[in-house]
């Protein structure tokens, strides 16, 4: 007996255009937790570029936290740890996070210290911290997205999306409905940052652009804009914000913001800093520092390929999903090596002094095999080290992805505290404020 083939094409044509098709489409695409600001109402939380407070000292301090998956959410914590151990954190004005260190920021920034907890606080404990950070949400994720068959119904037949779903995981799973207006008031301002598909331009979830949407930022939830921080395309679809003031008083937005992982602007989470205190240089007159946490993993340390004539997978029969892959992470190294390059070159002239933590300096340094040849795998434009074989330390380097061994996590925090080792003498300046 044939299928009914014309049926069953009907249906696939039906489920694969429903969210164009259906009427309902746009109920669940905007975030439930975004409100637009009333009449003469502004926006004033611990997300604001205003740096009045911030800077009572005369000293800009800055922490970004770059993007990579869950090893950069590992890295990241633990270097939040070290430098809140060290009495840096005290010190710093603003914490900016892309991606999974968008993740690791807003955490810090709306924990509490185990001395100030109260009901219904996040708790800032190394065991609490370590657990979060590493914590996968691959399973919890696809549960949603091809399990649940309410979920399933909704995905087709209105407008929520895969990001939707990934945000309602991190709510669960980490921030717990804690919004914006809750962040630690004793913690750094939060900067998260995201990529506006229209324009290109960076995004950031401060008070001053989201009132430019004319969008309140209290009401936020936390999620929303980690999860924007994180879309990265392709994997997940963009987020939405609407810009009310494109219409009436009273009236539903008719202009909206797609917002994209912020990686793709910037990995590295440096564009808000340097905007925050280029904008308030005078009141910085003793300068600033900038601590990038940079969990990034040079294309020379993946040197899989070297060892295959044909590297392809199951998949890659259909679409060379490793080839896109590995493209991707190249145009993201040169990205991130052109902004440290340009970063090193303007210090001086702004007046900054920069401190690179790197994932992959931490990780490989111990390794006298490797000691020498540093420079070259950290520089696309010098010739990649042929006498270090790199398999052998797979063990040790953690992949970008949504889930992370307990091995690689391990050895993830070892590499951050190894390169806070390494640069204790100028933490140890900035928490003493010389």
């Amino acid at each position: 007996m044939k299928p009914p083939l014309l049926p069953l094409c009907l249906v696939a044509v039906i489920l694969s255009s429903g969210c164009t098709l259906s009427p309902l489409r746009r109920f669940g695409s905007l975030p439930p937790t975004v409100k637009p600001l009333a009449a003469g109402q502004t926006n004033a939380t611990r997300v604001s570029e205003d740096v009045t407070e911030a800077s009572d000292d005369g000293r800009f301090v800055g922490v970004a936290l770059a993007g990579g998956g869950c090893r950069a959410a590992v890295f990241s914590g633990e270097v939040l740890w070290r430098l809140h151990e060290l009495g840096v954190m005290e010190r710093v004005d603003f914490v900016s996070g892309v991606s999974s260190g968008a993740l690791a920021g807003a955490y810090y920034c709306v924990s509490r210290d185990p001395a100030q907890l109260r009901p219904g606080d996040l708790p800032w404990r190394r065991d609490v911290v370590e657990d979060l950070m590493q914590r996968g949400v691959w399973l919890d994720y696809f549960t949603r997205y091809l399990v649940n068959p309410f979920d399933v119904v909704r995905y087709y037949g209105t407008g929520l999306n895969r990001s939707s779903q990934m945000r309602r995981v991190l709510d669960e799973k980490f921030f717990h409905r804690k919004t914006i207006a809750e962040l630690n008031p004793n913690r750094p301002r939060l900067l998260v940052t995201a990529t506006t598909l229209e324009t290109g331009a960076v995004f950031t979830f401060t008070d001053q652009q989201l009132a430019g949407l004319g969008v309140q930022s209290g009401p936020l939830a936390l999620a929303d804009a980690v999860q924007a921080s994180s879309s990265f395309p392709g994997v997940f679809h963009p987020c939405v914000l609407p810009d009310y003031t494109r219409g009436g008083a009273g009236q539903p937005a008719s202009r909206f913001v797609h917002l994209v992982d912020g990686g793709v602007y910037d990995n590295l989470g440096v564009a808000p800093l340097l905007k925050v205190y280029e904008a308030n240089r005078a009141r910085s007159p003793r300068g600033g520092v900038i601590i990038v946490a940079d969990a990034s993993l040079p294309v020379a340390v993946k040197q899989k390929l070297a060892n295959q004539a044909d590297a392809r997978g199951l998949k890659d029969y259909v679409i060379d999903f490793g080839s896109i892959r590995k493209s991707i992470e190249i145009m993201f190294e040169v990205d991130r090596l052109g902004l440290m390059r340009a970063l090193r070159e303007d210090t001086w002239d702004l007046g900054l002094t920069l401190i690179h933590l790197h994932y992959t300096t931490g990780l490989l340094s111990e390794d006298r095999d490797l000691h020498d040849e540093l420079p070259n795998i950290l520089d696309l434009d010098k010739p990649v080290p042929t006498n270090v074989d790199f398999q052998n330390r797979s063990h040790l380097v953690a992949p970008t992805a949504l889930r992370i061994s307990d091995d690689h996590a391990r050895a993830t925090r070892d590499a951050a505290r190894r390169v806070i080792e390494f640069n204790l003498g100028p933490l140890r300046r900035v928490a003493r404020d010389r």
